[in-house]
């Protein structure tokens, strides 16, 4: 049989009307395969806890499988949705799962995360240490440094309670000298492993590194290497800015 010539049985109204057709089909299709792998959604917002998990998931590599959705904490109309639909503290991150349960701590999601696709996680002899530095830096390491952030950038100078910052700033001395000197002879957290521990207390790090020039680990070598090692990673370049 010979090749048929479309333009021999249909006039260029119908060409055209075939031609619109397969392009909204192949639209309609990629949408399609785009919302499919979008199965999970995690809001988020710049500098806050939600670049532990992006940092995360692009160390595992699906960042491009979750729906990332910005959400201001600050945005009176839209955190009151939020706050019914997602999170009741009107806070970020959360995690949306595709079955609809959500999870609402930074913390927690990273754990999900690296469990759920066996990755990153610690070998036998490191799991103590894994979930020690986890859990700390989540609860004892944000609390001191959320007050110090907020007395030193978020309150006028008057206002400032002097007290309450030495309070903060020599705990957070206690915490360096310690971990200062558990990082000897690592690489990371769970000896030569990069393990979820990292973008968790990373965070923390690249936290401090950018509030008053450094100044809260700047007198500590080892926190100083570690946090060129972190920096020095494809993902890390990619979820924080420079």
């Amino acid at each position: 049989m010979g090749k048929i010539d479309l333009h021999s049985i249909a006039g260029p109204g119908v060409l055209i009307a075939v031609v619109c057709l397969w392009c909204y089909y192949r639209k309609t299709e990629s949408h399609r395969r785009k919302e499919s792998r979008h199965r999970i959604t995690l809001y988020t917002y710049p500098n806050y806890r939600s670049m532990r998990c992006i940092w995360l998931a692009t160390e595992l590599g699906i960042d491009n499988n979750i729906k990332m959705i910005e959400m201001d904490p600050h945005d009176k109309r839209k955190c009151e949705s939020y706050k019914t639909a997602v999170h009741p503290h009107c806070t970020i991150p959360a995690l949306v799962l595709e079955d609809g349960n959500t999870i609402i701590e930074s913390g927690a999601i990273c754990l999900y995360m690296a469990d759920f696709h066996k990755s990153l996680v610690p070998e036998t002899q490191w799991i103590a240490d894994y979930y020690n530095w986890i859990v700390y830096a989540c609860s004892t390491l944000d609390d001191m440094m959320e007050t110090i952030y907020l007395q030193w950038y978020l309150t006028d100078s008057e206002d400032q309670n002097e007290q309450l910052v030495k309070r903060m700033t020599d705990k957070f001395q206690v915490f360096a000298d310690y971990f200062n000197n558990y990082l000897k002879g690592k690489s990371f957290i769970c000896g030569d492993k990069f393990t979820a521990a990292d973008c968790i207390m990373g965070y923390n790090i690249w936290w401090a590194s950018g509030m008053r020039e450094g100044c809260l680990i700047d007198q500590y070598p080892e926190i100083i290497s570690y946090l060129s090692r972190l920096q020095s990673r494809y993902a890390f370049q990619n979820t924080f800015p420079s």
